[in-house]
């Protein structure tokens, strides 16, 4: 009915399973996001759609994005604490670095922390639900991670982390006296990383600067190179450690 103004194209999802679907190409793109959240049964804010890996906007239109008959949009469910499965650790044993960097593993310490305050989240969140993880595939048995997986089997996968981390540690109480930890790890960590940008500068600064300046170079990896543990294997044994 709309002729030539009307664009035909593909949402694909997750699994793979795709919704042929068709609009104006002067309308916004929210009419397409709220259709599919109303389809899938997942709120809005909790769904990423993209268009050649670009996030598109509510107020994006297809004609304003390029868009052809044919061409596809991927959905993949989101939220507030994505952002830390982008954090790969893996590097900070890596036997081809010669050294470890404070930087390394002030990330490291930094993230520990918020997966702790994630898990409390989903403590929370899994006793409300009261849901049952009996015969539910451990994590290693999983082929999809945790934001392609359909909403029963992320909220049985929530109340298993949730077990498994009590099991580990044995009571809620050593979890936080493990994230205490890691917290003394991270103080200490910057410290040392402040004495190092100190040396590295021509007079000294107050400590509100040099954290200022800390923050922007640890944004953009800019103390992995002059941030690095000495030598001594001493130090090095304890920093690994």
């Amino acid at each position: 009915a709309m002729g030539e103004n009307c664009i035909k194209f593909n949402i694909c999802g997750q699994k793979q399973n795709t919704i042929n679907y068709s609009m104006n190409k002067t309308s916004k793109m929210l009419k397409m996001k709220l259709y599919y959240s109303e389809r899938v049964e997942i709120p809005v804010k909790n769904l990423k759609f993209t268009f050649k890996q670009i996030c598109i906007g509510e107020e994006k239109t297809p004609e304003v994005l390029g868009m052809k008959n044919g061409d596809t949009v991927n959905v993949s469910f989101t939220d507030e604490d994505c952002y830390l499965m982008e954090f790969g650790p893996r590097h900070i044993k890596d036997p081809g670095r010669g050294k470890i960097s404070y930087q390394a593993i002030l990330q490291l310490a930094e993230f520990t922390g918020k997966l702790f305050d994630v898990w409390k989240k989903r403590v929370v969140g899994a006793r409300e639900s009261g849901t049952e993880v009996k015969n539910f595939v451990p994590f290693h048995g999983l082929e999809m991670n945790f934001y392609q997986m359909s909403p029963k089997k992320r909220e049985k996968l929530i109340k298993y982390s949730v077990d498994k981390l009590l099991d580990i540690f044995e009571s809620e109480e050593e979890i936080e006296r493990f994230k205490d930890c890691i917290f003394k790890v991270e103080k200490f960590t910057k410290m040392c990383i402040f004495n190092i940008l100190e040396n590295c500068l021509p007079i000294s600064l107050p400590y509100p600067v040099l954290r200022i300046i800390t923050g922007h170079l640890l944004a953009v990896n800019g103390l992995d190179q002059i941030g690095q543990v000495t030598e001594q294997n001493t130090e090095r044994k304890c920093m690994e450690k």
